[in-house]
């Protein structure tokens, strides 16, 4: 908003928009271009002519005119105002604009990076929620739904988007790329409104998309792998400088089993067995072509290989008990070498930290966390940023085209809930809640408090002299899950080294033994 004084009939003012300064005091044109491409804002360029986020204001005779642009938005740090003196210029303000949904995460850690790194997350999440996600409020502005398919399993902990998602499954303004990662969105978050909020409509309204879309891929199979050039392939966006692209048989491939996995999860839901028992046959097919043709392959990953290549065939089904121990090994390794630095981009980085926990390695999945060094989410706030950014480089990113507010590097704000503090739901709905944290060794406390579709659910745990206390108030019963005996429990039940504790409504408190 602008407030003008003083100003007379035609005079022009103009107000650029930017996130950074130049070395030279200038504002960054950023990435604030009305076309995808920046060389194409360039002279000689096919928008050689266009504007680049720029609002023009027009004087008529009110002296004192307030200028809102109602048709148009922005995302931006600093504004620039052009053709009007200091006195003339009343008053500028930054207004918030986003969906009316309502926060429903809070999340404290002794370790302030990671609430930095919650913060800017929610923050890029809810500054590009407009009528659905979209992918920067800065420079196409577009609904990409692979954008949204990274983020699906996280923005369910932020906000209660609920009515909003359910609209944009069927509704939504998207851009649908058929790649790999990007078209999956049909299913993905249908999926995970059933999962967070119990809707088995929404999964009866979406599942003739993803029907087709797994009859599509496994029409296009060639030796039972999907994933032939002839495919769209973006790949992992978003990569560090000089890391690779995944392969694009395994990235492929990995996404045709996920769509398979889900296809019989959701086809039994809704009472389809017939769907359902031939995907788990379809998806029997396709880990047999991966164990053949891909498997070997990545036992002889090159040094310096993206390490999504790793990590997405365990996290979407593709490989049985032994081969999810060995290729864990090789990404545990190679992670380990990179000292905290996190070599892959958007799609695979969404599951590292999880998939690292997962594996037993709690502490290499802290020092993951908490490293500030290129590329990591941690130098990324670093930077400066104050929201979560498209690329590695956070504000030190290519001024010609890197978003500076990009939500998907935020999907690590799951690892945040369901591992950290340990919250996730035991049945669908959060009708049963599971409470499993992982204790970060280098971390003294941490308290979420997560609204939940059913009630309130928090969790609070700190190391004391005696050991770890926990203290949780839970609006649903369910079942905690701790890496130690507790005091003065007679009922847990060992499983996977973990003691597992029937936990009732209401608040309890749990002690080391």
């Amino acid at each position: 908003e602008l407030a003008l004084q003083g100003v007379f009939p035609g005079q022009t003012v103009l107000l650029f928009y930017g996130e950074k300064y130049r070395a030279d005091g200038s504002l960054t044109g950023g990435p604030y271009h009305d076309v995808f491409f920046a060389v194409d804002t360039h002279a000689g360029g096919i928008a050689g002519c266009g504007a680049r986020n720029l609002d023009v204001v027009r004087c008529g005779d009110d002296p004192n005119p307030v200028f809102r642009p109602e048709f148009a938005f922005t995302g931006f740090r600093y504004v620039e105002v052009v053709g009007a003196s200091r006195e003339q210029i009343a008053k500028v303000c930054a207004r918030r604009m986003r969906s009316a949904v309502r926060s429903t995460l809070k999340f404290h850690a002794s370790n302030p990076l990671l609430e930095e790194i919650c913060t800017l997350s929610a923050r890029s999440y809810f500054g590009n929620l407009l009528d659905g996600p979209i992918d920067c409020p800065t420079r196409e502005k577009n609904f990409w739904n692979g954008d949204a398919c990274i983020i699906a399993s996280t923005q369910f902990y932020l906000a209660d988007s609920h009515a909003l998602m359910r609209y944009w499954t069927t509704e939504g303004r998207k851009i649908d790329s058929d790649a790999a990662g990007w078209r999956d969105e049909c299913y993905e978050t249908p999926y995970q409104l059933y999962r967070f909020y119990g809707d088995t409509e929404v999964l009866k309204e979406n599942y003739g998309k993803l029907s087709q879309l797994t009859e599509q891929r496994a029409a296009a199979c060639k030796d039972g792998i999907y994933g032939g050039e002839e495919v769209t392939f973006f790949g992992d966006h978003g990569m560090p400088e000089g890391c690779p692209n995944m392969d694009r048989q395994v990235y492929s491939h990995c996404f045709y089993a996920l769509s398979l996995l889900r296809q019989s999860a959701i086809a039994s839901v809704i009472g389809r067995e017939e769907d359902a028992v031939f995907a788990k046959e379809r998806l029997e097919n396709a880990r047999r072509a991966f164990s053949q043709k891909l498997y070997p392959q990545l036992l002889t990953l090159e040094t310096g290989a993206n390490l999504g290549n790793l990590i997405l065939p365990i996290v979407m089904g593709l490989t049985d008990s032994g081969q999810t121990s060995i290729l864990g090994n090789l990404l545990i390794e190679r992670v380990r070498a990179l000292t905290g630095k996190v070599w892959c981009g958007a799609v695979a980085c969404a599951h590292l930290l999880p998939l690292i926990c997962d594996l037993g390695e709690i502490a290499l999945a802290e020092k993951v966390a908490l490293c500030t060094e290129y590329p990591s989410w941690g130098y990324i706030c670093k930077s400066g940023a104050t929201t979560m950014t498209e690329y590695w480089g956070g504000m030190n990113s290519n001024e010609e085209g890197d978003s500076l507010n990009h939500y998907f590097r935020g999907a690590i704000v799951r690892w945040l809930v369901e591992y950290v503090a340990g919250i996730r739901p035991d049945v669908p709905g959060f009708k049963r809640v599971k409470i499993a944290p992982v204790f970060l060794p280098g971390l003294e406390s941490c308290s979420c408090q997560y609204d939940s579709p059913c009630g309130e659910c928090s969790v609070a745990w700190k190391r004391t002299a005696d050991g770890l206390c926990l203290r949780t108030e839970s609006a649903v019963p369910g079942i905690i899950s701790l890496p130690f005996a507790a005091v003065g429990r007679k009922d847990g039940k060992i499983q996977d080294n973990r003691w597992n504790y029937v936990l009732p409504a209401g608040i309890s408190e749990w002690r080391e033994r």
